[in-house]
């Protein structure tokens, strides 16, 4: 009896062997693996394929990239990719009137990373979701946010959290995406007693209520104890899957770019070096991604490192960076503008360099100076150049763009006036207990406005000053005055992070880590009386306007442009 019994249960499971094995053998032979889910086989030969779908249904025509190589999906929605999976993930370029699901951090989910050898077949499939409307949507732009947990940067950015959730909440019709332009992190603040990273940024920009943040690679988000540019980036590729990708929203095709080539020393903060570059194999995709794109269809590529500086040079000219001729050629033909940041300042250009016709929209820095001027004054988050802490926001309509700049906590904040007369910065007076080092260095920046003046000049700071804009100034019983551009350093920001980080005892030599930068969309006139009401109308390139009527003398504090709305 219990030798029947036994071989009973042999056979049993001889039998459930082979029915299993058989399965195996069979899924094998038709290319398929046992993923769980519905659809089709893959067909065709290919080391990466799946499906991608939108409510359960296939959705062909899609493009599908592992980085090296982009195909298109069927008409059953199905890819295949021959890939050597040497990124380790792979992407789905989301189509116009589509969207993704969103992971933690609002990290869009158009990516898989990869889990077998190249030689091993495997499906990873993607889910759209419909999005329709999108031809008329926002795109908000956020350069430079160094999330450390210092200086008070966690609270100010709460400030950013309530702003764009309360605008999100006020438009629930309106299309508003996010976009990143690099540096999101600060790679020294990753480790030690800080350990604020990837993974602690990922917590803040999760309490975006409903906003899908598509994010760009900066230099700081590189890890500064690696060497090689593709380990650098170890860390991004874990949370945000591809360094460079592309993604399409109503009639515009964007692109994120990685211009940050990374050559460390490994020995951290004091080893860290990079240039503007791209790979070739970036380079290659990036031929490869344009090709499917009508050249009628506007072009917006974000990239860390900007093109131009503030004054319409070329930014990058070392023989390690990549020539601007190497870098344009991919998008002759295109109707192309770049979104940057890096720099901490604001400024736009529009104009031919070496032949080649360059739109080009810095975004300026979320931080400013990493934070500190908000630390001192809140109300004053202001960066190196003047601007205050915000963000741009691109109004889209059909192909048309409109490019702005959202100062925090304000609204149609166009510029900020001073009244000379009121000036007088001195070390003596802002900055009382600096030491003889510390003191030059704040005379360094200060000189300008160091001496009482009665010569009543108004200066006009307007930030995102550019081809298309107006400025009116009038002074009550003599009319209008004329303003003349001006090049100077923003003296609200002398005397906030300036003032602050000088005002210390000597420990040897002393230099800014933030100092100051020259503004070239500063204006300056001057009026009759040193008492008369000064009137200021800027008006952008898009017919939006602000009014201010000076009443002289104007008070020159922290305090009074904390107020300032």
């Amino acid at each position: 009896m219990q030798l029947s019994l036994h071989s009973n249960r042999v056979n049993r499971f001889l039998e459930l062997f082979l029915s299993v094995a058989a399965a195996v053998i069979l899924a094998a032979a038709c290319g398929k693996e046992d993923t769980g889910g519905d659809g089709p086989s893959p067909g065709g030969e290919g080391s990466v394929y799946g499906q991608v779908t939108c409510s359960k249904q296939p959705v062909a025509g899609v493009l599908v990239s592992d980085g090296i190589d982009i195909t298109v999906t069927d008409s059953e929605g199905m890819y295949h990719l021959n890939s050597a999976k040497r990124h380790g993930y792979v992407f789905v370029i989301i189509p116009s009137g589509y969207t993704v699901d969103r992971g933690y951090g609002n990290v869009p989910q158009f990516f898989k990373h990869t889990a077998e050898n190249p030689s091993t077949p495997e499906r990873l499939d993607f889910r759209l979701v419909a999005d329709e409307g999108q031809t008329n949507h926002r795109m908000l732009v956020f350069g430079d946010m160094h999330l450390m947990n210092r200086n008070d940067d966690l609270s100010q950015f709460g400030a950013v959290l309530a702003e764009i959730n309360r605008y999100t909440s006020d438009h629930p019709m309106e299309k508003i995406y996010g976009l990143t332009l690099g540096d999101m992190t600060w790679d020294i603040f990753w480790g030690g007693k800080s350990g604020f990273g990837i993974p602690e940024y990922l917590d803040q920009t999760n309490c975006f209520n409903a906003l899908t943040l598509f994010s760009t690679v900066g230099n700081h988000d590189n890890d500064m104890y690696k060497t090689d540019d593709w380990e650098c980036q170890a860390q991004w590729r874990k949370y945000y899957g591809p360094t460079y990708y592309s993604f399409n929203v109503g009639g515009i095709h964007y692109i994120s770019l990685d211009n940050v080539y990374t050559h460390n020393s490994g020995s951290g903060a004091d080893g860290r070096a990079y240039n503007f570059k791209l790979t070739d194999e970036e380079l290659s995709w990036l031929r490869k991604d344009l090709s499917y794109v009508d050249k009628s269809t506007p072009v917006l590529v974000a990239m860390h490192i900007p093109l131009l500086t503030s004054s319409g040079g070329l930014m990058n000219k070392t023989s390690k960076d990549m020539k601007l001729a190497d870098f344009m050629a991919p998008f002759e033909g295109y109707d192309v503008r770049f979104l940057s940041a890096h720099t901490h300042t604001l400024y736009s250009n529009n104009r031919t360099v070496d032949g080649y016709r360059i739109e080009e929209y810095n975004g300026g820095a979320l931080c400013c100076d990493f934070w500190r001027s908000g630390a001192i004054n809140p109300a004053v988050l202001i960066s190196k150049d003047g601007m205050p802490g915000g963000y741009r926001v691109l109004t889209v309509d059909g192909k048309d763009i409109k490019y702005e700049y959202k100062a925090i906590g304000r609204e149609n904040y166009l510029f900020r006036s001073y009244d000379r007369n009121s000036i007088q910065i001195t070390p003596a007076k802002y900055c009382p207990n600096a030491g003889p080092n510390h003191k030059a260095e704040f005379e360094r920046y200060t000189s300008t406005f160091s001496t009482k003046d009665s010569s009543n000049a108004v200066y006009v700071l307007c930030w995102d000053w550019r081809e298309g804009w107006t400025i009116e100034i009038s002074e009550e019983g003599y009319g209008a005055l004329t303003p003349k551009q001006v090049t100077n350093y923003d003296p609200l920001y002398l005397i906030s992070t300036v003032a602050h980080e000088c005002n210390a005892k000597d420990k040897g030599a002393f230099t800014l880590d933030t100092a100051p930068v020259y503004n070239y969309n500063m204006f300056k006139c001057n009026a009759h009386s040193a008492e008369s009401t000064v009137t200021i109308k800027v008006t952008d390139s898009y017919g939006n306007s602000r009014t201010e009527t000076m009443h002289r003398p104007k008070v020159f504090s922290l305090a009074a442009y904390a107020s300032e709305k």
